[in-house]
């Protein structure tokens, strides 16, 4: 968590467990749209509503584990889904170096 614990437990005791969660359920389709909105061409990657849509998840997610007191359960989740990634990285390039169908004549 890249964050100010104690502004989020400050948010959470203002406006309560339920309503920061409805919060983040809103920001996360909020967020939906747009990255739908990117992949028809309709809104640019670079666009500044964007990454105010990818921050205000990204803060939410941060105030879950205050909320939720889940904070080593989510880093150890984390390291191991960034290690199966990196498994599969490495195993679909190994593949693609492989595969005579990729390689440059």
């Amino acid at each position: 968590m890249d964050a100010p614990v104690d502004l989020y437990q400050r948010a959470i005791k203002l406006w309560g467990p339920v309503a920061q969660l409805d919060l983040c359920i809103e920001e996360c389709a909020e967020l939906t749209v747009a990255l739908s909105h990117v992949k028809r061409g309709r809104v640019d990657p670079k666009s500044p509503k964007l990454a105010e849509e990818i921050a205000d998840v990204s803060i939410l997610l941060d105030q879950l584990e205050v909320l939720l007191n889940n904070h080593e359960l989510v880093s150890t989740a984390r390291r191991q889904k960034l290690a199966r990634l990196q498994q599969r990285v490495e195993y679909g390039e190994a593949q693609r170096e492989n595969d005579p169908s990729t390689r440059s004549s």
